[in-house]
């Protein structure tokens, strides 16, 4: 019995050495590689253990690119991978991202050019890698600054990054400085571009901590800025700016030089409304009204009583907590600081809480509770949430 096992244990030995000679174990449970297509070049996806990374092929052999490279961009390097890789359309060519993608890193075009593939310098990037299309759909919504492979649909101006933007028709890149004294908003998508395809708005604050809309005009460099004011634009969360909020308040004006985004005269202030969010795995769902004060407690309890026929289930004493059934559904009002709040106590549905936000919402629309209301301050945790 030794012996059979002895011997069994010899011939695997041998197998396993026979593999590491010959790859054979680095090929074991490997993910083969996607290739993508695009005119003379081949996009290649090599998954690793962690994570993605990318190459390029050019008419069957391996492209490498010189490029920069360095925390201060003091040096170069030759890249054969990427950390990032972005098509647009059916387009011949791609932008690809290397050097550290969470400090400094560059942003290329490879493309053909007479007959031979080019990699063209486009911009820096200091933290994180990002594109967005200024004339495309997600206008203001969340921005990734963790792109890896992307591929982009329909459209035409392509920023990558904060300072680059691409034409993805002609390719030809416009490169900007950012004004001094104002920060961008990083997570934020670009919420607009000027009917004359010459300027685009990002959500940006400046040393005082004040909102502002930059406007750049990437074909020339030329930025401005544009206050928001916080109280009559009833601005209290960075996901209220969408296109509609800025078509709202603000419009562009044809100049000489361009358009030029100004304050809409005479603009209807907005309706007053809470944030509902939720979280979809864990089935929670709170509802959070802006900044408000402390009467603002009672009457919400009143209106779950009255409007909604709740019933409280505590001693209606503490005058910043109640327990409340809707529907048979336990429900919780609360007030903190300078707002008001609504959640399901824990393990319990939060259908209730979806069903006071509804009802809430159309009489905060009414202006019924407009007085109850404090000057604005924006959320700070409003965008990661």
């Amino acid at each position: 019995m030794f012996s059979i096992l002895a011997c069994l244990l010899a011939a695997l030995g041998l197998a396993g050495i026979v593999l590491v000679v010959s790859g054979g174990l680095g090929r074991i449970g490997r993910v083969p590689d996607r290739i993508q297509t695009r005119g003379p070049f081949e996009l290649v996806t090599h998954t690793g253990y962690r994570d993605q990374y990318y190459s390029i092929r050019y008419r069957g052999k391996p492209f490498l690119l010189d490029g920069r490279a360095g925390e201060y961009d003091d040096s170069t390097i030759s890249y054969r991978y990427f950390n990032s890789l972005i098509t647009f359309g059916n387009v011949p060519a791609a932008v690809v991202h290397v050097g550290d993608p969470n400090n400094t890193g560059f942003f290329y075009l490879v493309h053909e050019v007479d007959g031979e593939a080019r990699a063209d310098h486009l911009s820096e990037s200091r933290s994180g890698v990002s594109a967005n299309w200024l004339d495309g759909r997600d206008g203001g919504g969340t921005r990734s600054m963790t792109l890896h492979r992307a591929e982009f649909g329909e459209g035409r101006w392509l920023l990558l990054g904060d300072q680059c933007v691409l034409d993805t028709r002609t390719l030809q890149s416009y490169r900007f400085e950012l004004p001094m004294g104002y920060f961008l908003s990083p997570f934020k998508a670009p919420l607009g571009l000027s009917p004359d395809e010459k300027s685009f708005i990002r959500l940006a604050s400046a040393n005082d901590d004040s909102d502002h809309l930059l406007v750049i005009r990437f074909t020339d460099g030329h930025a401005y800025a544009l206050p928001i004011d916080r109280d009559t634009m009833r601005f209290h969360e960075i996901e209220q700016l969408d296109p509609a909020w800025i078509d709202h308040h603000f419009e562009w004006k044809r100049t000489d030089d361009g358009d030029v985004l100004q304050v809409r005269a005479g603009f209807t202030p907005l309706p007053f409304r809470g944030r509902l969010s939720t979280d979809r795995v864990a089935g929670y769902r709170e509802y959070r009204l802006p900044p408000s004060s402390p009467a603002i407690f009672d009457l919400m309890v009143e209106f779950a009583i009255r409007e909604l026929r709740a019933t409280r289930t505590d001693e209606a004493g503490d005058p910043t907590e109640a327990d409340l059934l809707l529907g048979g559904i336990p429900l919780h009002i609360g007030y903190y600081t300078d707002h008001a709040t609504v959640y399901a106590p824990h393990g319990a549905s939060s259908e209730a809480v979806l069903v006071f936000a509804r009802k809430f919402d159309e009489a905060l629309r009414s202006g019924r509770f407009d007085e109850h209301f404090l000057p604005s301050r924006v959320d700070p945790t409003s965008e990661s949430e």
